[in-house]
């Protein structure tokens, strides 16, 4: 994490981190994260094996964004084997 504070949410555990924090989410095995903090969050990934970057560069070349376009975010994901489990029920 460069910024902000998030929450991750990895196979039923949550874990909250902060700037100079990463994570490991392993391919396969469901996560989702939202931004937590009161400012804005930034953050870098990396992704192995390499392919599903191209999953990031069409949904910014389309402009599709959540929750407003979620039918064709789930069409570009099944081309890259992401599928979207959600909505997340976060824990209060």
């Amino acid at each position: 994490m460069l910024e902000g504070e998030y929450e991750f949410w990895l196979d039923g555990a949550t874990s909250r981190l902060g700037a100079g924090q990463a994570i490991f989410l392993p391919r396969g095995i469901p996560h989702s994260f939202r931004v937590v903090g009161p400012a804005p969050g930034r953050s870098i990934g990396t992704v192995t094996p390499g392919g599903f970057e191209s999953f990031f560069g069409e949904v910014a070349a389309r402009n599709l964004q959540i929750p407003r376009d979620l039918a064709a975010l789930a069409e570009v994901g099944r081309r890259y084997r992401l599928e979207f489990l959600g909505p997340m029920r976060w824990a209060a």
